[in-house]
């Protein structure tokens, strides 16, 4: 009877043969991996050098806790049952962070970028080739848009235009901006990521005004409609208590507008404004450097291994 069976020490050679095989195709081939690897560690630097420098603007906020708020919860707790039989939605025990994570919610969506962004930013958005620090110039890509004239020109298909849309800038925009919430501590932080530090500052500093105003529109919107409201439902109610009641909704809803109307901070404090950032973030060119080093050399030692076992079964 024959014994096909494989001893582990037969298993054991074969994989040292192999692992020999692979360590003596990398020396046959180590020209190969050496020139291969510094081929690429040369296209990484000369795309490194190439790349611009990136500056990111900082702010840092907290969402405010105010006056409004407790005068909300007040009315809250002095009518909140007529409150809700005429339909407004008292229930203001977290009215700060609801308003913060509303306004945070609002400062990413293409509405908000539209309406307050788009028409400023846009040449700086889209055209922007570079900045000079020597010059303190901003420098914009000819073929893309002409500052003299102020007009697009640049040469694109369907589905774009010369001039690029709110929702095409709106993808770019986000690759400049991010803004994260500290679960902890409730404090925002805002980064605008930009080839100049001046535009990066210029950025961070409109979004947090324009989203502090839009907040501020829309509560003295909606304090509007519900005093109108309530001064109609008052006109026709007879029952004194009720009158009373609508009286006093009515004046606390007044006294939401004019904390509205005098708050410097509305949704916001600053406790950080954003800065023009005097040192770089970006690009990390060491790291690109050796990526491009690493990849090099996987690639001369893939090669050369190949080629060896090629040529041993040829």
């Amino acid at each position: 009877m024959t014994d096909t069976s494989i001893s582990p020490n037969g298993s054991e050679s074969e994989e040292l043969i192999d692992l020999g095989q692979l360590i003596t195709a990398v020396w046959e081939g180590k020209l190969l991996v050496f020139f291969s690897a510094i081929l690429t560690s040369l296209v990484a630097i000369f795309f490194a050098i190439n790349q611009p420098n990136l500056y990111t603007s900082q702010s840092v906020l907290s969402p405010v806790q105010d006056e409004v708020n407790s005068s909300m919860n007040a009315m809250s707790q002095n009518a909140g049952g007529l409150a809700s039989i005429v339909g407004l939605n008292m229930n203001m025990g977290g009215a700060a962070s609801h308003r913060a994570a509303l306004a945070l919610e609002k400062m990413q969506s293409l509405i908000f970028f539209g309406n307050n962004l788009y028409p400023e930013i846009l040449p700086d958005l889209m055209a922007y080739e570079e900045w000079s620090a020597d010059e303190n110039l901003d420098i914009y890509d000819p073929k893309i848009y002409n500052v003299e004239n102020r007009e697009w020109v640049r040469e694109v298909s369907f589905p774009l235009a010369k001039m690029p849309s709110v929702q095409e800038a709106f993808l770019v925009f986000n690759n400049h901006f991010s803004v994260d919430q500290d679960k902890s501590t409730n404090y925002i932080t805002i980064e605008v990521t930009h080839k100049s530090p001046r535009v990066a500052k210029r950025w961070n500093a409109k979004i947090i005004k324009s989203i502090d105003n839009e907040m501020r529109s829309y509560d003295l919107e909606k304090a509007k409609r519900a005093i109108k409201f309530l001064n109609e439902q008052r006109k026709q109610t007879y029952l004194v208590s009720l009158e009373e009641s609508f009286s006093r909704l009515a004046e606390e809803q007044t006294k939401t507008m004019m904390l509205a109307n005098i708050a410097e901070e509305y949704v916001f404090n600053v406790i950080e404004p954003a800065y023009i950032p005097e040192f770089k973030s970006g690009p990390n060119r060491a790291i690109i450097c050796f990526i491009g080093g690493v990849i090099g050399l996987l690639m001369g030692i893939l090669i050369a291994i190949v080629r060896y076992f090629f040529s041993v079964k040829q």
